[in-house]
């Protein structure tokens, strides 16, 4: 069982320092193969949108403000926005580029290495032996914005995003590196250095490549760092296996049909298929902030995940009856046995120390994510901490422990009878559902409009039980609503996610 430990907050003063130094704008170019159905470019659209949309929300922190998405349909608009462009850089990305977090992490590094006289940074091809000029592949490409300027013009795009002729062309071939990344075509780069004309078949960024290279400007491919954190699904040869993937049916088709480099599609199937089974990763930590209010009257019912203890906490700070029903709710078996095993410590230090010894963490590591922040609303109490010391809630602990538990295993977007069942039967219910909307393989699977008419569909259900519950719950593509569940009729109309 493989554990992995999300410390989201210790990126997020780095991160922020790192998108005010990048300067750069990101241009997502929905541009598909003609044979590609509607249903897999609806799903490689989301697919890289949601990883966008992802990395806006690092660290709670909008990317809008210093990484704008701007969509295009076609590379040739692309392009032609990037002569008005204001910012250094520009980073194009087409559906079904996937990319890691740190991804943006390592471009930044790449971009404080950038040499004078590189236009583009991408992924090249050299098809010479094939007798086709020099390309660049749309995937993804950083443009220079100062050296585009310094070449191109708009009538002078235009005539390079003309449609490739059947025949044979005149090019002038340029000086290549030696090595490349794989087999023979991928050179690390391209020099400004002609080595003699040639008759070959244009490609679909070829007239680009050959302008520029003709007015001195070098073209880098992506570094090794970069490429590994990114990968590409190639719509074009995999609409059986992604489609696979959407329905969610059966076992991962054979490779042996999909496109000619399977490691590329194995690792986004495998990616996929590891997520929707949820059995590889352990939450035991939770920065959620905790928000407490001015309940008065108790609550006789939890509904909450068992990822990490915020359930608990929820529980010690807000007022309940003695012996409370708790449901907790996982779709990942780990994750729910790992918090019986938790139950079965008489002290909160048991937990702290058992937690220390699994994971090897340092200590103040473990105790800044095993406390999170509080946030007190409407109490009236004034002068209450913000943090509030996990060690000092034994007394809450030990009646935590003596509640009546009910375990369910469940996908809560696929099925949630068991949970209203649980929910309709409290006299005061505290519901906490998390980023079961806003979880980024979710989205990956599901696609945004899919989520939002799902959320809508919860709000209304929730939004119409007698008595209401209290809810938190992170909308789709982020924003935390936590509130009454009969005050959900205010927010109709109200409720405004980054996909519409």
């Amino acid at each position: 069982m493989r554990m992995n430990l999300i410390f989201e907050r210790f990126k997020e003063d780095r991160v922020r320092q790192i998108l005010e130094s990048i300067q750069t704008s990101i241009f997502f170019v929905s541009e598909f193969p003609s044979q590609t159905p509607e249903d897999i470019q609806n799903f490689l659209t989301h697919f890289t949108e949601t990883r966008i949309r992802k990395v806006n929300y690092l660290g709670n922190l909008r990317i809008s403000k210093y990484l704008p998405v701007s969509r295009f349909t076609s590379f040739r608009e692309a392009f032609q926005a990037s002569l008005s462009s204001s910012k250094k850089f520009i980073l194009i990305l087409s559906p079904g580029q996937w990319f890691e977090s740190e991804f943006f992490l390592e471009l930044t590094e790449a971009l404080k290495r950038w040499r004078n006289g590189t236009i583009f940074m991408g992924h090249i091809l050299d098809h010479f032996k094939r007798n086709q000029y020099l390309d660049l592949h749309p995937m993804s490409l950083v443009i220079n914005v100062d050296e585009f300027k310094e070449v191109f013009s708009a009538p002078c795009l235009e005539r390079c995003f003309r449609t490739p002729s059947s025949e044979k062309e005149v090019f002038e071939t340029f000086l290549r590196s030696k090595d490349n990344h794989h087999d023979n075509y991928t050179p690390l780069w391209i020099e400004p250095i002609p080595m003699g004309h040639h008759q070959l078949y244009a490609r679909r960024f070829s007239f680009l490549v050959e302008y520029a290279l003709k007015r001195g400007k070098k073209i880098e491919s992506f570094p090794e760092v970069l490429r590994s954190l990114k990968f590409y699904c190639y719509p074009q040869f995999t609409h059986q296996a992604i489609r696979q993937v959407i329905s969610g049916k059966g076992e991962l088709i054979s490779l042996e049909d999909c496109y000619h480099k399977p490691k590329v599609y194995e690792c986004l199937m495998n990616y996929l298929k590891d997520k929707r089974d949820k059995q590889s990763e352990l939450y035991w930590t939770n920065n959620e902030p905790v928000f407490c209010h001015d309940f008065r009257r108790p609550f006789d019912r939890f509904v909450g995940l068992a990822s990490g203890l915020k359930l608990f906490l929820q529980f010690a700070l807000s007022p309940r009856v003695p012996c409370a029903k708790i449901l907790v709710f996982d779709e990942n078996t780990y994750q729910l046995e790992w918090f019986k095993k938790i139950l079965s410590f008489d002290r909160l230090t048991d937990v702290f120390n058992w937690t220390k010894k699994l994971h090897g963490e340092k200590p103040e590591l473990l105790e800044k994510f095993l406390y999170p922040r509080v946030v007190f609303q409407g109490m009236t109490q004034p002068g209450k901490p913000e943090r509030v010391h996990l060690l000092s809630l034994q007394p809450e602990w030990e009646e935590f422990r003596n509640c009546t538990f009910q375990f369910l295993n469940i996908d809560f977007l696929v099925d949630q009878r068991e949970v209203f069942k649980f929910i309709e039967g409290a006299d005061r219910c505290h519901v906490w559902l998390s980023n079961v909307f806003d979880y980024h393989w979710k989205m990956y699977v599901w696609g945004y409009p899919h989520l939002e008419e799902k959320f809508y569909r919860l709000l209304k259900e929730l939004g119409s039980m007698v008595p209401p519950c209290f809810t938190e719950i992170y909308r789709p593509a982020g924003g935390l609503i936590h509130m009454w569940s009969d005050d959900f009729q205010s927010l109709r109309g109200g409720i405004h996610t980054l996909s519409k």
